[in-house]
């Protein structure tokens, strides 16, 4: 309430809860302590040893607007007929076949279900953590110069 400073207690006061000092906690009724935000583990991150992790990544097959109109012509369809039965518009349905509109992945995916056909791809990709600049090093903000007003 007055924005002392922490430790912060979860206090309930006149019905609603708040995180207050211990000075304006005595105006309610304290519930718990409030872990204190500038809490810091004991190892910091940077020298904890953690794996690569690993990001799925979707894409479109290449080759989709082959595939869609091989398939819709398999079907026997036309490209309006095709536009109705997903519920798309029919220029939307002529550009992906002509190649110059790839498809949503959600789009993608109704078209697969449609045709019983694979267009969308998943794969895993390593993310590799960025590495941290060497202490002996410079760095851009040893450079500027900051000019107080």
């Amino acid at each position: 309430m007055c924005g002392g400073k922490p430790p912060l207690f979860r206090t309930e006061i006149e019905g609603t809860i708040l995180s207050v000092c211990r000075f304006c906690a005595k105006h309610g009724t304290v519930i718990q302590r409030v872990r204190d935000p500038a809490f810091k583990p004991a190892f910091p991150a940077s020298s904890r040893v953690s794996e690569p992790k690993k990001e799925v990544v979707i894409i479109i097959a290449d080759g989709y607007d082959r595939l869609i109109r091989e398939s819709r012509e398999k079907m026997g369809l036309t490209q309006k007929e095709l536009a109705k039965k997903l519920n798309e518009k029919e220029s939307l349905i002529h550009k992906m076949e002509s190649g110059h509109f790839e498809p949503s992945v959600a789009l993608a995916k109704k078209i697969e279900n449609f045709f019983g056909i694979r267009l969308v791809d998943q794969y895993a990709e390593e993310k590799i953590g960025s590495s941290q600049a060497k202490p002996d090093s410079f760095t851009i903000g040893d450079f500027i110069k900051v000019r107080k007003r």
